[in-house]
């Protein structure tokens, strides 16, 4: 049958009114189908669901019929081999093909034969192809793939699911490098669950980061299964299934599934757990779960049962017995340790953030914040842009929880209060400047005292020791921030004190970008000749005049923008012999980056005796820019200079 209602599923598993979770990321792919030119690819963790997403944009797209014709193949490890993978792409891209041109979806759901697609085809477009059709018949890997792309004139959007699959087949090397071949230049979707995918090197692509779903979402997709289902369930069962499925929709759907098929409800952990372990035993849980590399609760206790059930002595059912038992009495405390980590305020993830970017102190350290406390954020965040007491964080590489990096700290606090960062103390990277961060949020009713906190100071210097960290730095956050003795303790231990809302504050200002949209921002790539920096300046004058800035401040700027040129030329033995420069105006801000590839500059030396000007254009540089900060990139230098433009802000160094 014809597909008549615009909310019917063609070939997702997921009504459209019932795709919950993904909403941005589907509308950010149907506008790529529509005007996108480079590949997208789809970096996710297994079962994040990238599979539905890719189906829903199918159906989607398919029910518009404005002309984008859209292609979904999967890899699968079944295929065996590279040739036959290819061979079913060329079926399907077929046969969705003539259900597009046909506008008949039935063509889809009941895979005609090779030979009745080809009673759809054109006499011409039939010799192309025809000989293809041939299954016995020798084809090149390359002619099965971009075959079909020759006999539409529609404009095509190739949706390439589970390419990590490709691995598994004999010769999937050479399949991947077909696909990317054809449709790596083409509007083309490559979804990869594999960090390490071949797929994820296709050039000129951007990446979309697919997150696990968040809790609500997650809650939302069991409550309407179960609706759908007709299976009762209560609201902290269903909490349970998400935790131990890891909001994974597949995983929670064959929980919700299963228990339809035996006709009992979710209503409490009891049954809920009997159900668990049911699919852990024999259902498509346990199926998916040993096919696919998945990071969950589901994933651990799969693996305790089959352990119990290799290593004991007991029979199959004392082991399911007492396998139930263990569960039962772990789901309350397993929903109690994820309800306080659910109102923690994620400090690895802000350990994540920290980049060698100087922040205002009174964010970070109790002592400059106490005074302010009471005031609202609104206050709070403009006292911490007016400050000048800065304080510079590290330039953290790795973050793990605590207790993955240290066993001995597991249980002392919920998983997502303590972690570490592995880092360097700045942005320039340097091996004699590493540097470890161990964080925590400890508990406290009340302003942490100094008894608290030596405690946990002893806790994470233990840790610190333990991880080899020759130099580290520890940092506690208390709901109410520490009392003035306790301060003192974190001062004389190399630590500082947070309280919550200061974490709060942090991380929104880490995860604010910069106010580029409200900012003109001039970009110039300039080769590196003798007259480089005097071209540079003259750029600046122009954009100087045109947003009349004064002439102090242009004069200041202009000197310090010819010293940072100067350098680059001299000093970086730059590859490609060029310094982008970009220049950005904003409302109380002028902003000069200067970038260039090459040796960075924290790691050009000084000889002895030598009469270069490297530390004298610095220290020149920072008399007359207001904040001048060396970001070291991978390769090369970027040099970002600030110019304050307030009437009572600016440097009084030489003009």
């Amino acid at each position: 049958m014809r597909i008549g209602s615009r909310s019917s599923s063609i070939i997702s598993d997921t009504e459209p009114d019932e795709f919950f979770g993904r909403g941005d990321e589907l509308a950010s792919l149907l506008e790529y189908a529509a005007k996108g030119k480079s590949p997208i690819i789809i970096a996710a963790p297994p079962l994040a669901g990238t599979s539905e997403l890719l189906k829903q944009t199918f159906d989607e797209l398919f029910r518009r019929h404005d002309g984008i014709v859209p292609i979904y193949f999967s890899v699968r490890r079944e295929d065996g081999s590279a040739e036959n993978a290819a061979r079913r792409f060329f079926y399907d891209f077929l046969r969705q093909l003539a259900a597009y041109c046909l506008n008949d979806a039935t063509l889809i759901k009941l895979f005609p034969t090779q030979s009745e697609i080809s009673g759809y085809l054109s006499k011409d477009d039939f010799r192309a192809i025809g000989p293809l059709l041939d299954s016995e018949a020798a084809a090149p890997l390359h002619s099965l793939i971009a075959a079909p792309l020759r006999i539409t004139s529609n404009q095509v959007v190739v949706l390439i699911d589970d390419m990590e699959q490709a691995r598994h087949l004999a010769e999937g090397s050479k399949l991947t490098t077909a696909l990317l071949d054809v449709f790596g230049s083409a509007r083309s979707v490559f979804a990869s669950a594999a960090k390490g995918s071949i797929a994820l090197n296709a050039r000129g692509s951007s990446v979309m980061d697919l997150a696990r779903l968040i809790d609500e979402n997650a809650r939302q997709i069991v409550t309407h299964d179960a609706v759908r289902r007709e299976v009762a369930i209560s609201d902290p069962v269903r909490d349970l299934i998400c935790l131990q499925c890891g909001n994974r929709p597949a995983l929670m759907k064959a929980m919700v599934a299963r228990a339809a098929r035996s006709g009992h409800d979710l209503n409490s952990f009891k049954s809920a757990q009997r159900i668990y372990l049911d699919e852990l035993t024999d259902g498509d849980l346990a199926h998916i779960l040993t096919n696919t590399d998945v990071d969950c609760i589901a994933t651990s206790d799969l693996r305790v049962l089959n352990e119990m059930d290799r290593l004991s002595q007991m029979t199959k059912a004392v082991v399911v017995g007492k396998m139930l038992t263990e569960l039962v009495a772990q789901a309350p405390k397993r929903m109690a340790e994820h309800y306080k980590n659910d109102t923690a305020v994620g400090i690895e993830d802000i350990l994540e953030k920290f980049d060698g970017r100087a922040v205002p102190r009174m964010l970070l350290d109790y002592r400059d914040f106490a005074e302010h406390k009471s005031a609202p954020d609104s206050e709070l965040l403009i006292a911490a842009s007016e400050t000048s007491d800065m304080f510079e964080l590290p330039s953290i590489i790795h973050t793990t929880t605590l207790a993955s990096a240290y066993p001995r700290f597991d249980g002392l606090l919920e998983s997502r209060r303590a972690a570490v960062g592995f880092g360097f103390t700045n942005s320039h990277h340097r091996s004699d400047d590493q540097v470890g961060w161990l964080a925590a949020e400890v508990p406290s009713k009340l302003e942490a005292n100094a008894e608290t906190a030596e405690f946990w100071c002893d806790r994470l210097e233990a840790a610190a020791l333990a991880c080899g960290f020759e130099d580290y730095r520890i940092w506690l956050a208390s709901p109410e921030g520490f009392e003035p003795e306790a301060l003192d303790v974190l001062a004389a231990r190399n630590a500082v004190g947070s309280s919550k809302k200061q974490v709060e504050l942090l991380a929104d200002f880490l995860g604010r970008e910069s106010p580029v949209a409200r900012a003109t921002v001039y970009e110039i790539v300039l080769p590196m000749s003798d007259q480089a920096e005097m071209i540079a300046a003259k750029t600046l004058e122009e954009i100087g005049v045109r947003h009349a800035l004064p002439a102090k401040a242009l004069n200041q700027i202009k000197t310090a923008l010819i010293e940072a040129c100067i350098n680059a030329i001299e000093h970086s033995h730059s590859p490609d012999r060029q310094i982008k420069l970009t220049f950005e105006v904003g409302r109380d801000t002028f902003t000069i980056r200067i970038f260039n590839r090459g040796v960075r500059l924290a790691d050009q030396e000084q000889p002895s005796g030598s009469s270069t000007r490297r530390g004298w254009g610095l220290k020149l540089m920072r008399q007359l820019m207001d904040e001048v900060h060396l970001d070291q990139p991978d390769d090369g230098t970027l040099l970002r200079l600030v110019k304050y433009l307030g009437s009572e802000s600016g440097r009084s160094g030489p003009e």
